[in-house]
């Protein structure tokens, strides 16, 4: 697919980064949470869940909501190994970083193209995605885009819309001259009503012409 935009942006779970919800639930479950309750759907609707993802509340918060989740024999662990035992679960949807993909990026940036990453993301996830990025080639996140946003730093979500129009005003952007690359087609439809061209992806897909041909 030759790429004619100037600026490329790349959503991370499920594009630069494989994403397994439901190894995150499995976690839960072990712990004795309803499966039924810790859903994809449910955290999509949960205002809690995504008030994280939007940074408006604090993992601490978040830690006391999934406890009040968990049976009285989970509760009565240590708080401390409790806290580990969730922190662990919520980070474990967490999965490959593709080289290849990776290196792509690198050779997109030598072409002549600015290229931005946006995610709904939160604290504990991304703490542990920016050390597993680093892993790959020894370089930081920041080396491999032009600019980072953050749903938990900007304090809005995919697909509202205005998270775009915040990326575009604070990152210079022009949109008729932007590309996005998103696993969600409402995310897609979010970012063509500001008049970014986007293209759907599959998620965890492996790229193929679509993005690794000139």
């Amino acid at each position: 697919m030759a790429i004619d935009q100037k600026n490329i942006v790349f959503d991370l779970g499920g594009i630069l980064l494989d994403i397994h919800p439901q190894r995150t639930f499995e976690a839960f479950a072990a712990l004795g949470a309803d499966r039924a309750v810790l859903s994809e759907a449910y955290t999509l609707s949960n205002s809690t869940m995504m008030g994280y993802e939007m940074g408006l509340i604090s993992t601490e918060e978040l830690y006391s909501f999934i406890t009040a989740l968990l049976p009285e024999r989970t509760k009565e662990m240590p708080a401390d190994e409790l806290q580990a035992r969730i922190r662990d679960a919520w980070r474990a949807l967490i999965g490959e970083l593709p080289l290849y993909k990776w290196q792509r990026l690198t050779r997109l940036r030598k072409q002549g193209h600015k290229l931005f990453l946006l995610s709904n993301t939160n604290a504990l996830h991304w703490e542990q995605i920016a050390h597993n990025i680093e892993q790959i080639e020894g370089k930081r996140v920041e080396e491999y885009f032009d600019r980072v946003f953050l749903s938990y730093e900007m304090h809005r979500c995919k697909p509202d819309k205005d998270i775009f129009v915040q990326m575009l005003q604070e990152g210079g952007l022009q949109a008729c001259d932007t590309l996005f690359f998103d696993d969600s087609a409402d995310n897609c439809a979010a970012a063509r009503s500001v008049g970014i061209d986007a293209v759907l992806v599959e998620r965890n897909s492996k790229w193929g012409d679509i993005l690794l041909k000139d």
